[in-house]
């Protein structure tokens, strides 16, 4: 018997169960897609500040190593511009090398500083997937793509329901109503999968821990009250918004001006930006100035984790 041609009862009837059976399908499969393959939590090692930016997400990586850069004066900022001061460490990890180089070259945006530290984050991104920290890039698309694809259908079937509804001169209100809820359960499974379930444990037992080093940073008068590793691992967990002197909040405006002043970045979060530098050299080496504009919007879902594939 065609389902169309059912009486509108019958159909919202069934179409209800449906949708609540495609919902825990979703979100089991979804699950199960992020489990952890690593080793148990009690044979971890301590991970740096960079591998905790990147449970974030990548830009939290730049983000981190900009404030690193900053604290260590190998940065500086020129009220609004982000200038390289010719003190940067050669010795230092390869984001902050990449980030390093990316504020001293000439027009340079924001995205394209976010781009050339690509090839340092995927280096370090690998062995957080293989201690079951963050997905797999195949299991990261399967994970998006295939939980919302029951519901999807149905939303499908449901749209063409209405259309014969609508031509046949009969109410739709109500399957509006569930069609409406389904476009957003679509929406909401098809997030942008990062972390497994095992990572957000492990982000969010570090939070816990270093609750009194993110006061620290907030109360801090001087960048000299905090080491380097400290503040960096501070806006790892906590985004630049959690460090409040002067300069640090000129960064956080021009690169995250989402994140509020002594909040959290930890939302995912997809940005387009915008930034005009000017470059002049002198014998010890140049410098270049870089003023950034971003904006971004952040979406949400519950156990996504944050960040992009």
């Amino acid at each position: 018997m065609n389902p169309l041609n059912w009486a509108g009862p019958q159909f919202l009837r069934v179409y209800a169960v449906l949708f609540l059976l495609a919902l825990v399908l979703g979100i089991a499969l979804r699950r199960w897609l992020r489990a952890s393959g690593g080793p148990p939590p009690s044979r971890r090692r301590p991970l740096d500040p960079y591998e905790v930016a990147l449970l974030s997400g990548p830009k939290e990586v730049v983000h981190t190593a900009l404030a690193r850069l900053l604290h260590e004066g190998a940065i500086r900022m020129d009220g609004p511009n982000i200038e390289t001061t010719g003190k940067h460490r050669d010795s230092s990890s390869p984001i902050e090398r990449a980030t390093y180089r990316a504020v001293s070259s000439q027009s340079m945006t924001l995205g394209e500083l976010h781009s050339r530290a690509e090839p340092a984050i995927q280096e370090l991104k690998e062995p957080l997937i293989a201690e079951g920290l963050l997905v797999a890039p195949h299991l990261g698309k399967l994970a998006r793509w295939l939980p919302p694809l029951l519901c999807g259908l149905l939303l499908y079937l449901g749209l063409i329901k209405i259309g014969v509804g609508m031509w046949r001169d009969k109410p739709v209100g109500g399957l509006v109503l569930f069609s409406l809820i389904n476009f957003i359960t679509v929406l909401v499974l098809s997030q942008k999968v990062w972390r497994t379930r095992q990572g957000d444990e492990v982000l969010a037992g570090l939070r816990a821990e270093q609750a009194p080093l993110r006061m620290t940073a907030r109360s801090a008068k001087s960048s000299e009250v905090m080491n380097s590793h400290d503040l960096a691992l501070a806006v790892a967990l906590f985004g630049l918004g959690a460090v409040t002197l002067t300069d640090f909040e000129l960064l956080r405006r021009q690169i995250a001006p989402e994140v509020s002043s002594g909040g959290d970045s930890s939302s995912s979060s997809g940005c387009s930006s915008a930034s005009s530098c000017s470059s002049s050299s002198s014998d010890s080496g140049g410098s270049s100035s870089c003023s950034s504009s971003s904006s971004c919007g952040s979406s949400g879902c519950g156990g996504c984790g944050g960040g992009g594939d």
